[in-house]
């Protein structure tokens, strides 16, 4: 009996001493994890004191050594090389030994490890900014380009990225670097380009982003054509302007060119360029439907609740007309149009918003389709190189801009005759 008790017993204290390694085990690790998740948070001190718990924990390595890389670069350089041996699917710490190798001049293993972690890291937004900002420091922007490009991929938008590929736009020296992304636009390309034709430094830069955007393997769409158009409107550019607008012009539309565009409004008002511009309020309805009598398949309908509010900059089209005399005159029908004063249409330069060319009768009360003419002169001035349709309520007082019925248009034309 005596024999069997001290093997019992030792085998009892190795069991023992199994358990509370094990719990200690389960300590150690649940602790390192609780400070590495704490040290993703943001929590100072954290990373070294999970490794004070498992000094092999892989975030951690990584994390201690995003701490502490420029005080003490051969330190994280050591932490580094443990994170990637525990984790070689991270590609987080290659950048960052990548970036420490750079300034050891070992660039070839550098680039070799950006590149895997850019592998590694498709999506990965850390890996791909800080992978830009090693091909920025390694003078290779193509490169940067290409990792910008691949995280506005993944999350779509990011300003601070913009922000650098519009100041890339805008430079002589360093805009040939976007040709990969003007010859074959990425998703994001789209919005870049729109916001970038509002923000592009001078007209001159977006104009030659454009030119590489033409010679793409893809054409133009409609939404970088409008934004393009619609900056060159707002710097007076308007030769380029309406050369650019027609060029966005499909054949359908192409057909409804004159002096003023879709003026028997058989097309969607695009608010763009030279054609029909128009903005909603909840006070009036504007719809493209045929009415019995119209002469194509569907004439202009405006609806008015009886707001007292003036009607002016909600239906508009620019255009541009040689100096000359002109006639206008377009098909009309009001329908019980309650109002004192009145609805016109009215012709002014653009710079000259108060000081009409010509304007039409009054329309309002109850009529058939009828015919309505006015005419008007388009001095030779610089200041009226471009000018403005528009329909507008009128009136001396407030209360005679108040506006309730029906009003109808159609086979808007506009002749030069002299």
């Amino acid at each position: 009996m005596k024999m069997n008790f001290f093997p019992q017993v030792a085998a009892k204290i190795i069991i023992v001493a199994i358990l509370l390694f094990a719990a200690w085990r389960i300590l150690a690790l649940g602790l390192a994890e609780h400070y590495a998740q704490s040290a993703i948070d943001g929590v100072p001190g954290s990373a070294e004191k999970a490794l004070a718990w498992y000094d092999k924990h892989p975030h951690a390595l990584f994390l201690y050594a995003l701490e502490i890389y420029q005080e003490k670069p051969q330190k994280a350089e050591e932490l580094l090389r443990d994170a990637i041996k525990g984790t070689p699917s991270d590609g987080r710490p290659m950048v960052l030994l990548a970036m420490l190798l750079k300034q050891r001049n070992i660039t070839a293993s550098a680039d070799a490890l950006v590149n895997r972690a850019e592998e590694l890291g498709p999506t990965n937004e850390w890996i791909r900014l800080k992978a830009a900002e090693y091909w920025v420091s390694r003078n290779q922007i193509d490169r940067a380009v290409n990792s910008w490009s691949k995280h506005l991929e993944s999350k779509r938008w990011s300003a601070e990225v913009v922000s650098v590929l519009i100041r890339i736009a805008d430079s002589d020296e360093l805009r040939h670097v976007l040709k990969p992304l003007t010859d074959n636009p990425p998703d994001w390309w789209e919005r870049f380009f729109s916001h970038y034709a509002k923000n592009a430094g001078s007209l001159n830069s977006l104009n030659e982003l454009t030119e590489m955007r033409k010679q793409g393997a893809v054409p133009m769409l409609k939404s970088e054509r409008k934004a393009l158009v619609a900056r060159m409107m707002k710097e007076q550019q308007w030769s380029s302007a309406y050369l650019n607008w027609i060029g966005g012009l499909s054949m359908e539309q192409k057909g409804q060119l004159g002096n003023i565009y879709n003026g028997g409004f058989e097309l969607p008002i695009s608010n763009n360029g030279f054609g029909w511009h128009f903005s909603d309020a909840e006070w009036f309805g504007l719809e493209l439907k045929q009415e019995r009598e119209s002469a194509g398949e569907q004439s202009l309908h405006l609806l008015f609740s009886g707001i007292n509010k003036p009607f002016g900059n909600r239906l508009f089209q620019p255009m541009f007309l040689m100096a000359g005399e002109y006639e206008f005159s377009s098909a009309v029908k009001s329908v019980g149009l309650e109002t004192s004063g009145g609805l016109r249409w009215r012709v002014h330069c653009i710079d000259q918003q108060k000081q009409y060319l010509g304007e039409s009768e009054r329309y309002l009360g109850v009529s058939d389709w009828r015919k309505s003419r006015f005419r008007f002169t388009v001095p030779n001035d610089a200041k009226c190189r471009v000018q403005i349709l528009q329909l507008e309520s009128t009136g001396k007082i407030p209360k005679d801009h108040k506006l309730k019925g029906e009003v109808w248009f159609d086979q808007l034309k506009l002749v030069r005759i002299g």
